[in-house]
């Protein structure tokens, strides 16, 4: 079972990388190809162009859109989360996130830190990324919380918010993507997942692993 479980999970992982490579050089490549020609045209007819402020506008979205691409890339390729422990990538990398919004983050960590299987850590990591994204697309919250508790078998970690809150309900609706990645996931690693949401209170979202 567990050699089952490590196949698929190493299997995502090479999706994951090969989709960053994807984008890295069909997108990417291609938008900087628009960015560049849309430079070169406003300096050089851009006392003439009858809309200019339009354009710029063009080019602050192109930029947007290679600046987004980037961060998608790097989240997606497992270098990045191979080179960094489980602290540094929730404490760190999400307060970035978060402070890109606006967001108060708070992490907390208990016990002893355990040193995690590679893919361990990256899927751990990837359901992470999902629970805050989400709260930060769908829950107007002002806060969120990270708090990881390193157990003797395994770890647990709840991810709260103070947002609107959502209909358990409809967790598997088309609009909650996310929220059924993340129960994928979680049966990669044999973990159980648990989602808590009253309208109006937040939503707190923990995941009890074994490793």
């Amino acid at each position: 079972m567990a050699d089952n479980q490590n196949g698929m999970a190493a299997e995502y992982e090479r999706v994951m990388n090969k989709t960053a490579k994807d984008i890295h050089d069909n997108i990417l490549q291609i938008s900087y190809l628009i960015k560049m020609q849309l430079d070169v045209f406003l300096d050089a007819q851009g006392a003439r162009v009858k809309d200019a402020a339009a354009l710029r506008y063009a080019i602050q979205l192109v930029s947007q859109l290679i600046a987004d691409a980037n961060k998608i890339c790097l989240r997606l390729n497992n270098d990045f989360i191979l080179s960094n422990n489980l602290s540094t990538l929730l404490q760190f990398d999400m307060e970035r996130i978060c402070r890109t919004m606006s967001i108060d983050f708070h992490y907390q960590q208990k016990g002893d830190v355990k040193v995690l299987d590679p893919q361990l850590k990256s899927v751990i990591y990837r359901i992470a990324i999902e629970a805050v994204e989400n709260a930060i697309k769908h829950s107007v919250a002002a806060n969120i919380w990270i708090n990881i508790n390193f157990k003797d078998h395994g770890l647990i970690m709840e991810i709260k918010d103070d947002g609107c809150g959502f209909a358990t309900d409809k967790l598997h609706v088309k609009e909650t993507i996310g929220l059924p990645y993340m129960y994928q996931r979680a049966k990669l690693l044999n973990a159980e997942l648990n989602i808590d949401s009253v309208l109006g209170t937040g939503s707190k979202i923990t995941l009890n692993c074994p490793c």
